[in-house]
């Protein structure tokens, strides 16, 4: 089965690295298809784990992750718009 994971993350490093990689290492995941949307804010945060786990780590618009009332919807979109 062929398939990619999408990941939005933002200011929460360590949440990441504790939830999201260890749920995706106990699924036995392949780190080649996990792509990590952070905004440019959180770009040099993020590096040391993309190098450790080697996901995909996507600097994407700061849009991507703007908080309103359609954030999850851009969010979508954007994604959407990448693949």
């Amino acid at each position: 089965m062929d398939f990619s994971i999408a990941i939005i993350s933002h200011d929460r490093l360590k949440l990441f690295e504790q939830k999201t990689i260890n749920f995706l290492k106990n699924q036995n995941i392949d780190f080649s298809k996990v792509y990590v949307f952070v905004s440019t804010k959180s770009q040099e945060e993020y590096k040391e784990l993309e190098e450790k786990y080697k996901f995909n780590l996507l600097i994407y618009k700061d849009n991507l992750l703007k908080i309103d009332n359609n954030s999850v919807l851009n969010a979508r979109n954007n994604i959407i718009d990448y693949f």
